[in-house]
């Protein structure tokens, strides 16, 4: 089950969240990759971190049976609730955190995130928990932000990484998502360049560990 301690509360940071994201500038920037990823999702779907639902209306309904969306954060689970009728799927709200997920062993054939395993406190326990959750031959898709190649940037990035933590729900500007993905087992099927600069992103697919870490 979920542990309930770990639900956070940052209405403030949600309140922000919200606005900037459904912004025109934000809309144009992040729906390309929010739609391609989204509609790489197939069967039953796990949406980590939901957010407020920007996720939604990109699910295909041809492709997609159903989704589980958790998010841990009471205000922006509100913000969520209230965009359920954006998606042309059933969509199933959870308040959980992505290291504790109240769901069956081998249940979904997709989990998605995007911009989430930044500001996850663990990020190879949420690694271990996706791995559990899906089938055996189910995908992780990800849109994220990652440590840039450059060695530079790496250590601009790591500099202001605890500024931004405190001001932007936990975000680490430093993680290097590809090594996490290899080193939790799996086996990472496509990685597509988005940006570059101070903040590289990346969309990545995915397969389940043959056998997932304990």
């Amino acid at each position: 089950m979920a542990d309930t301690d770990q639900f956070r509360s940052s209405p403030l940071f949600a309140r922000f969240h919200e606005w900037t994201s459904r912004r025109r500038s934000s809309i144009a920037y992040f729906d390309e990759y929010r739609r391609t990823l989204a509609q790489m999702a197939s069967g039953r779907v796990l949406e980590l971190g939901a957010g407020g639902g920007q996720n939604f209306p990109y699910f295909d309904p041809e492709r997609v049976s159903e989704v589980e969306a958790t998010e841990p954060e009471s205000t922006m689970l509100g913000y969520a609730h209230s965009h359920l009728s954006e998606s042309r799927v059933p969509v199933h709200l959870t308040q959980a955190t992505a290291e504790h997920l109240p769901f069956d062993t081998g249940t979904f054939d997709t989990v998605l995130a995007t911009l989430v395993l930044c500001s996850v406190h663990d990020l190879q326990r949420t690694l271990s928990e996706v791995a559990r959750v899906l089938k055996p031959d189910g995908r992780l898709l990800l849109l994220e932000h990652v440590r840039s190649p450059q060695h530079w940037v790496a250590r601009m990035q790591t500099a202001f990484t605890p500024l931004q933590r405190r001001m932007a729900g936990n975000c680490h500007l430093n993680r290097d998502i590809r090594d996490a993905l290899l080193q939790a087992g799996f086996t990472i099927e496509m990685e597509r360049h988005c940006s570059g600069g101070f903040l590289p992103m990346r969309i990545y697919a995915a397969r389940r560990p043959s056998a997932p870490l304990p």
